[in-house]
């Protein structure tokens, strides 16, 4: 038997032996490398009515060993997602280990190192619960500028998770709305904000409305000459009238703009013209009230609120 395999067909065994021989040479010659690829991690089949809790991995880091020309096409993206089937796991916690045979590698390479080995999964029951939202601003309105109001709908956002971690949330924020140099009022819809947080969200939106409006102020300006007509200026002076005192103060309230308008060219209080004439057509002393412009937005507070008109005697005619 042995003869006869050393015998039959020797050339072709021999030019087998020598290829076997130069392919040894060729991978034993040849440098080995090492590098780490990272897998992804994918959990399939939830069982119903269970949320994963616990710190589970994103992803899969294998350090590998082989040849140098083996190894370059090798990276992330080789690998497709190590895939967790979930189907049929009880609730609390279960134990996955993960094994190099796992994974499909080319001959001559070699997995040193899983990391992690195993994945801890815990199931719990899902809960739904309700959590107030608040708007997270950031930055300031134009100067001279607020914000008026503003307003979230709806007010609360459906979560859900473990109870564990439901406990753990009390109130939950907007991303962040910038409000600097605004000065008008605008709205949108903002996202909320659950980083940090191992639940997901049924109410991924909120709607806010923001009012800004100018600031408001008031100013005391003091020593303004009261007004009237001219008609009942000509029918004071033929009587010899004029009314104490001759001037008055008055406090503006408004928008600071329009503050500050009304301090370089303040308006006049002026005296009521029907009270003013029928004191003169009975000739008698009155309290005369000071009226002032109605203008939208404005306020005015006049001190004092009424002056007295009186009549100085006539001089004997000669």
């Amino acid at each position: 038997m042995m003869k006869r395999f050393f015998t039959h067909h020797p050339l072709m065994k021999l030019f087998s032996l020598l290829i076997a021989c130069a392919l040894w040479v060729v991978i034993r010659g040849e440098k080995l490398v090492e590098m780490s690829v990272n897998i992804p991690v994918k959990f399939i089949n939830l069982p119903a009515g269970t949320i994963m809790t616990g710190d589970l991995p994103d992803m899969i880091r294998l350090k590998l060993r082989g040849t140098k020309l083996r190894m370059e096409k090798m990276d992330d993206d080789f690998f497709k997602p190590y895939v967790i089937n979930l189907e049929g796991a009880p609730l609390g916690n279960k134990t996955y280990w993960i094994y190099a045979e796992d994974f499909k590698i080319p001959f001559g390479v070699n997995i040193n190192r899983i990391q992690p080995q195993t994945v801890h999964v815990t199931l719990a029951r899902t809960v739904v619960k309700p959590v107030n939202i608040e708007a997270k601003i950031s930055g300031t309105p134009m100067p001279g500028y607020q914000v008026k109001s503003m307003l979230i709908n709806p007010t609360q956002a459906q979560i859900r998770g473990d109870q564990d971690q439901l406990d753990l949330i009390q109130v939950l924020t907007t991303e962040e709305i910038n409000l600097d140099g605004r000065s008008v009022s605008f709205e949108g819809d903002y996202a909320v904000d659950l980083r940090g947080y191992r639940v997901s969200l049924l109410t991924p939106t909120v709607h806010v409305s923001v009012v800004i409006d100018e600031k408001t102020g008031s100013e005391n300006i003091l020593n303004i000459p009261i007004r009237w007509t001219e008609e009942n200026g000509i029918a004071m002076r033929k009587l010899n009238a004029h009314i104490q005192p001759e001037t008055a103060s008055i406090k503006v309230s408004g928008p600071l703009t329009k503050v500050f308008e009304f301090i370089k060219t303040p308006p006049s209080p002026m005296l009521n013209q029907k009270q003013l004439l029928r004191a003169l057509k009975d000739h008698r002393e009155a309290l005369i009230n000071l009226d002032m412009p109605a203008i939208e937005g404005m306020q005015f507070e006049v001190e004092p609120k009424a002056v007295k008109l009186v009549y100085e005697p006539q001089a004997p005619k000669q």
